[in-house]
């Protein structure tokens, strides 16, 4: 039963240290101090101490994190216009 305890409270660690990641990446990439692409080069710079300090779980963690932060804006979206999110993320995420 420690052995789950522990898994579980290490997972929460790792959501925790992603989100707040993921979180940086972004305003890392909005902010204003600087141009757009030294937001991705500090945005890359996070995820690259993410990987550095959790492995390729954290990276997949970071992911995650940042994917279900999308869909959240995207459904959030839709709903504010009536559609659906499918087609907001369509139009959003073209190529």
């Amino acid at each position: 039963m420690e052995d789950q305890d522990e898994t579980q409270d290490e997972a929460l660690a790792v959501g925790a240290v992603t989100r707040a990641a993921a979180r940086t990446a972004v305003f890392a990439i909005l902010s204003d101090d600087h141009s757009y692409e030294a937001g991705l080069a500090e945005a890359r710079a996070v995820a690259e101490g993410v990987q550095a300090d959790l492995g390729p779980r954290g990276v997949i963690e970071l992911v995650v994190a940042l994917t279900s932060q999308l869909a959240a804006q995207i459904e959030e979206e839709a709903r504010e216009k009536g559609l659906l999110a499918a087609d907001i993320a369509e139009i959003r995420l073209l190529d």
